[in-house]
């Protein structure tokens, strides 16, 4: 006789998580918050639906059967339903006729076997450890099988991982200056829809529906749920000694896998320390400005790739402190010139001039575009929007990126700069965290243009 057993999850983010209604939802941060326990206790909620086919990735196979793994875990939860395990294929089958099948895709490949394959409900363990090309390919799967009537959904389990192409995909819920989850907006379900290869997300439905009238399908929603150990008192009953465990690390472990810290990057991987950055942010521009110089590091637009990145300083030249403002985009450059002079066009004080980058040495490759294009475009959109801003071409005189971007230490170390505090400029911070070694220098390449031409106007001017 199977043995009666209450499966139901704590109280707090596990709880939120298991009654989230999201398409797509990760949840995680912190070891030992109850992740892989919370997509296993998944299935159970989905048994009793006729023809339900459910998938758990991990990686590798070894992830999957090591002691203590998710086969392991599940043997301790499945029998209480009644399923009945197959080691041998990784599968449990249910009375129902319900499955769950675990799998690894080591390799790109490995998704080629799941080509045709539907799968209503897909989960991954620690999502971190997937190619981001992987995770969308499988998404396609994610589809009903024949005769189940379920809303395919998915859900993915992750610690923090700088730099990681999840960390890029659920920014919004993470603060970019401290790097720890924004506890309001844990849970908060967003949509969005990928158009031209990009995702665009919006704050609801019917936004996402209004914005894109094109689109045949609705748009899919998305959360981002933080969890922390002490939101598993259960594991601390059983192990009161795990916390310790966790404790006992290296400070940038113990800060991503204790604290849940999305930016903890190893030492000597970040040019400047965190704290050049406390206080680092105004609430606005103040007034007296005497002059303002802006400049822009163009990129082509695409999925993923470089963002446009524009930064203006200005000063009002009494103790040479200066006040800057940042604008990120990843839009096609036509549409990205018509934000940026938008952009301009909403201060109190626009740029006197703007300067945009010459890619001189990208002049010659298929991928760089057409510079002079995208200048007369430029000037289109500053004129249109009624600025009288100069916009004016600039190059680097042969000085290598990182070198230039490394000339940024005193001004940082000093505090002789603050800047106006927005999503864009928590991006152009996060970027300066992580430089060299981020996946995007965008924003800190148009600062330090930026405070250069600045500094040279000066020059120019006499002052």
């Amino acid at each position: 006789m199977v043995e009666c057993l209450k499966i139901r999850p704590q109280a707090g983010p596990q709880l939120q998580a298991n009654c989230c209604t999201a398409d797509i939802m990760i949840y995680g941060g912190s070891a030992g918050c109850g992740k892989s326990w919370l997509l296993l206790a998944e299935v159970l909620r989905c048994i009793r639906i006729p023809g339900f086919r459910g998938m758990i990735f991990r990686r590798t196979t070894p992830e999957i059967t090591n002691p203590g793994g998710l086969w392991d875990e599940s043997e301790e939860m499945y029998p209480h339903a009644g399923g009945v395990p197959t080691e041998s294929k990784l599968l449990w089958e249910f009375p129902t006729g319900a499955e769950l099948k675990m799998g690894h895709m080591e390799h790109w490949k490995d998704t080629k076997k799941y080509q045709g394959t539907a799968i209503a409900y897909m989960a991954f363990d620690e999502l971190t450890h997937f190619d981001e090309k992987q995770f969308w390919y499988m998404v396609s799967r994610n589809r009903n099988p024949a005769g189940c009537n379920l809303s395919p959904y998915i859900r993915a389990s992750c610690n923090p991982e700088a730099d990681s192409w999840v960390a890029d995909l659920i920014q919004w819920w993470i603060d970019p200056e401290t790097g720890f989850p924004i506890a309001e907006r844990s849970g908060v379900l967003r949509w969005f829809y990928r158009v031209e290869g990009e995702i665009q997300w919006y704050d609801s439905k019917q936004k996402a529906i209004d914005n894109n009238p094109e689109q045949q399908d609705k748009p899919k929603s998305f959360t981002f749920i933080a969890g922390t150990i002490d939101d598993n008192p259960a594991l601390l009953e059983r192990d009161p000694g795990y916390r310790a465990n966790l404790n006992s690390l290296h400070e940038v472990e113990r800060q991503r896998l204790l604290k849940g810290n999305w930016k903890a990057m190893p030492e000597g991987d970040s040019w400047w320390p965190f704290e050049y950055f406390q206080n680092i942010f105004s609430n606005a521009c103040p007034s007296g400005l005497k002059i303002k110089i802006a400049a822009n590091d163009p990129s082509l637009g695409k999925k993923d790739g470089d963002y446009n990145a524009t930064v203006s300083v200005a000063s009002n030249l009494e103790n040479g402190h200066l006040h800057a403002e940042s604008f990120m985009v990843r839009k096609p450059q036509e549409e990205a010139c018509a934000e940026i002079a938008a952009w301009c066009r909403s201060m109190i004080r626009p740029p006197d001039i703007l300067f945009v980058e010459d890619p001189g040495f990208r002049k010659n490759s298929k991928d760089a575009g057409d510079y002079s294009a995208y200048m007369a475009t430029m000037k289109k959109a500053f004129n249109a929007a009624g600025l009288h801003t100069v916009v004016r071409a600039m190059g680097h005189g042969g000085v290598e990126k990182t070198i230039r971007i490394k000339r940024l230490d005193s001004l940082l170390r000093d505090r002789d700069v603050s800047i106006v505090d927005s999503d864009h400029s928590r991006l152009l911070v996060s970027q300066l965290k992580q430089f060299p070694n981020g996946k995007h220098d965008d924003g800190p390449d148009a600062l330090e243009m930026a405070v250069r031409q600045f500094k040279e106007t000066l020059a120019e001017l006499g002052r």
